[in-house]
């Protein structure tokens, strides 16, 4: 299939509207859980944090491991189609992309970092989260594609992606173990990558189910590449957080207007 083949499949109907609906009630069903785990720490420390907080910094972990996740998938995507010669480009841009693919992948995982932070502040604005959660979300999206990664290389029996594995290795390894590390180091990012686990297998679940859906109905295809398909997946849960997050900040400020206005009656 082509380009315009693919982009075709993916826009049109029925399909984009029942995976519109089932990503939608995935995202239902993970807020479920964050509810149900957001009411069990309230009854374990009640004089701790309001409900309403946990569940808000809770929402924000998800949302920004999940943003992660699916900017390094876009541009491992990429990676894999340019690679496989998917684009009709001149000879002389693939003789030097075989050259230098290797320094092209860090370039592209260093543009992930970037859109990562557009999110944070454009798409779904992350206020609450210190800087030790945001740096414990950051080595568990590294957790997360190596596992997403080696899945497809020992499930679906695709080598494709080796170099990409090689790279997620070395990363994470040089996040826990370099130079001047110490064992109290070491211990505070392990513990930062526990706190931040339940968000891990939410994002991880969150895949899952896409993956399960998408492919069992063939709308995710496998022909555009594994990595592809799952990002778009990831595009349609980012886009309904972005407009739940859209509506709540809305009905929030209409709520604050009204009170504002009574209080000057």
């Amino acid at each position: 299939m082509s380009l315009i083949d693919y982009i075709k499949h993916y826009v049109s109907f029925p399909g984009i509207l029942w995976f519109a609906l089932i990503s939608a009630g995935v995202l239902v069903l993970v807020h479920a859980v964050m509810i149900g785990i957001t009411v069990r720490s309230a009854k374990k420390d009640p004089h701790g944090d309001a409900p309403s907080h946990i569940f808000s910094v809770r929402r924000e972990m998800y949302a920004e491991l999940l943003f992660s996740a699916t900017s390094i998938l876009l541009f491992s995507g990429i990676y894999f189609l340019i690679s496989f010669r998917y684009f009709d480009l001149p000879d002389g841009f693939y003789s030097v992309w075989d050259r230098y693919s290797g320094f092209f992948l860090v370039a592209a995982l260093a543009v992930a970092i970037l859109l990562i932070d557009l999110f944070d502040h454009f798409v779904f604005p992350v206020r609450q989260l210190s800087d030790d959660v945001r740096g414990a979300l950051r080595i568990a999206a590294m957790v997360y594609m190596l596992i997403v990664f080696l899945y497809i290389k020992f499930i679906y029996e695709d080598d494709n992606y080796d170099s990409i594995i090689l790279y997620m290795l070395i990363m994470l390894i040089s996040r826990f173990i370099y130079f001047d590390v110490s064992v109290k180091e070491l211990r505070r990012i392990l513990r930062g990558l526990l706190q931040v686990l339940p968000t891990l297998l939410l994002v991880l679940g969150t895949t899952a189910l896409l993956a399960l859906f998408g492919f069992g109905t063939g709308y995710l295809l496998r022909g555009n590449g594994v990595v592809n398909s799952l990002w778009i997946g990831h595009l349609f849960i980012i886009l309904e957080l972005w407009i739940a997050s859209f509506i709540e900040n809305r009905a929030a400020r209409t709520d604050a207007a009204e009170k504002g206005g009574h209080s000057d009656e």
